[in-house]
């Protein structure tokens, strides 16, 4: 199957700044894990600055009677529905000059391209963006799903099971990502020219939904640690039990729809028990961390153990008769308030929505005004409130001397030595088309950090993984050893150069980010999509680069014709003067014959060569 979208990294070090860009979210739901037609698509294009440029939200019939799933799209609902080659042209309007993003872009490009397969068409490739990969350049978390993300950068909770719902929250992540944190792109994005199509049947869009608010379960969910994502149908199926576990609509439908889901893939029933032992048991791991487990916690765990099958998981737990676990409220819209959120959900304490009573800790950020009046009733209510950049020691996950070292400017988390080439000061890039900058000044991109002295960090025990229990070998036991020795051993420790632990080593370098401009929140409206709607033209600056395949395509064939016609020269010369005729006439076609072959061999080199700036 031909490629579609091309990753289009989004990175810290991006030399291309993202401000002046245009970007389309897609997301769609599907009737299978990693294959299957497509039956709802959300499409939303924004600028950077998080305005809205259009919307297409509909249900897309998949032309035969369709099977309940996690999606909750029932077959009465696609009555009517148009069908995928209906809302091409639509879609493509939105993507028209614009960088793609999706959260799990090969598996949103893998269904679409399928789609286009099916229509007998074929698409030139268009540069993409990946919200799970761009997220891990800024905040470290114990898992990458979308929810867990949004709730990280503070965007809040939103129904998984509505295309046009995730595909907004993509959306904000990425204009999050781009005007709080800075990221750029690593090159130039190229705009293909797209085919335009007129659009076919009525748009039938899901009516929305009221946003309710996720339970305890929710943030149970978002602490669980995964692997890194990986292309397996299992990840698939366990992204989705994610999902209908957090929103707490675990119904007993679902459970076989997701079975169903499986069974289509090629799981077998003892790969689908065995997802979801590992998925309780490191629900009850997060669940019993902080050494809390109230009655109701305790009967949700129970709930979603009896549903999937597994109730022998939790079966030795036991409410705790009293405690207060820490849960923690963080107000603001800055980078360092994105990645608190997103320390606290990786040491696996509590993450806050609102301010209750059980918040015990409030942080707030250099955006929060002093008159803000949480604050106060906060304090009045026991919870203990600070400053952003002084949470970390109040919670324990840092020491004093570690936040000096690191200054105060909420400078990332997790700092290690920055390579040579990386400490550099980088050349920053521009956009450039052929009649010049476009009007507005572009982002001159982060600035570099002055070097700071590491921090000593606090090793926490590898958390279990989502398929992998907690295992903790038992330490030997050591030697007794004399008062002596352990004043050598203590000084040799401090003399000692610091190793960086296992989860420095994987971590990168966190760069601050120039202070950004306010964000500002989009005000999703909808957008009468009921016929071909005109998007503006892109700025000057992402004006649509002429395509390098056909120029390509026209020397190599300019370069065989000259050789093949030179060739055939020197032939004809060659029999004809063994045939009798004069060498006079036959010098002058054997040097053009020679001159058609070496021109021939230049131009097809010259086609073969990457263009500059490439």
């Amino acid at each position: 199957m031909a490629e579609l979208i091309e990753f289009l990294p989004l990175t810290r070090d991006g030399r291309v700044s993202a401000r002046e860009a245009d970007f389309t979210a897609i997301d769609v739901k599907t009737t299978g894990l990693r294959t299957g037609r497509v039956v709802e698509l959300g499409v939303v294009r924004v600028r950077a600055d998080g305005t809205v440029r259009g919307e297409l939200a509909t249900l897309v019939s998949p032309g035969y009677p369709l099977p309940p799933g996690p999606h909750r799209i029932s077959g009465d609902e696609l009555a009517g529905a148009p069908s995928f080659g209906d809302v091409l042209g639509p879609l493509l309007d939105l993507c028209r000059g614009a960088v793609l993003v999706a959260h799990d872009l090969p598996l949103t490009s893998g269904f679409l391209a399928a789609e286009i397969a099916r229509l007998g068409g074929r698409l030139p490739v268009l540069p993409g963006v990946s919200t799970m990969r761009a997220a891990q350049e800024v905040v470290r978390l114990p898992n990458y799903r979308l929810g867990t993300i949004a709730r990280a950068l503070g965007i809040g909770d939103y129904p998984p099971y509505l295309a046009s719902a995730s595909a907004q929250v993509c959306a904000r992540v990425v204009t999050t990502l781009i005007g709080v944190h800075g990221l750029g792109f690593t090159a130039l994005p190229r705009f293909p020219e797209l085919p335009r199509f007129a659009p076919g049947g009525r748009i039938v869009r899901r009516p929305d939904v009221p946003v309710v608010e996720n339970g305890w379960m929710s943030g149970v969910v978002d602490r669980v640690v995964a692997e890194p994502s990986d292309p397996t149908v299992a990840q698939a199926y366990l992204d989705l039990l994610a999902e209908s576990v957090g929103d707490q609509h675990l119904s007993e439908a679902e459970v076989w729809a997701l079975a169903g889901l499986a069974a289509d893939a090629g799981m077998t029933e003892l790969d689908v028990r065995r997802i979801h032992e590992s998925f309780v048991s490191a629900l009850r791991s997060v669940a019993a961390a902080d050494g809390v487990v109230t009655a109701a916690e305790h009967g949700e765990l129970r709930q979603v153990a009896a549903a999937l099958g597994v109730p022998e998981v939790v079966a030795g737990l036991r409410p705790t008769a009293n405690g207060r676990a820490t849960r923690v409220l963080v107000l603001g819209t800055t980078a360092a308030a994105d990645r608190l959120r997103a320390r606290v959900l990786d040491e696996g304490v509590q993450l806050a929505k609102k301010l209750t009573a059980s918040v015990t800790h409030l942080a707030y950020d250099d955006g929060v005004p002093t008159g803000e009046p949480r604050l106060a009733r906060a304090a009045e209510l026991g919870a203990e409130v600070v400053p952003v950049g002084e949470a970390t020691v109040a919670l324990g996950f840092e020491t004093g001397v570690s936040v000096a070292a690191r200054g105060s400017a909420g400078e990332p988390v997790w700092p290690v030595a920055e390579p040579a080439e990386m400490a550099r000061p980088r050349e920053e890039m521009r956009w450039q088309n052929e009649t010049g900058p476009p009007e507005s000044t572009p982002w001159q991109g982060p600035t570099q950090p002055e070097e700071s002295t590491p921090r000593q960090e606090q090793t926490r025990p590898q958390k279990p993984t989502w398929w992998q229990e907690e295992t903790r070998p038992e330490e030997p036991a050591r030697p007794e050893e004399s008062p002596r020795s352990r004043e050598e051993a203590q000084r040799q420790e401090e003399t000692r150069p610091e190793v960086p632990t296992r989860r420095q080593e994987e971590t990168r370098q966190f760069a601050p980010v120039a202070v950004p401009a306010p964000r500002v929140e989009p005000v999703i409206s909808d957008v009468a999509m009921t016929a071909a709607q005109p998007v503006d033209p892109p700025p000057a600056g992402l004006a649509a680069a002429p395509s390098r395949d056909a120029a390509k395509v026209a020397s190599t064939v300019a370069a065989r014709f000259m050789i093949g016609i030179g060739l055939m020269l020197m032939f004809v010369t060659v029999l004809a003067m063994f045939g009798g005729a004069g060498v006079g006439a036959g010098i002058p076609l054997a040097v053009i014959g020679v001159g058609l072959v070496i021109g021939g061999w230049l131009v097809g080199e010259k086609s073969q060569r990457p263009p500059e700036g490439a």
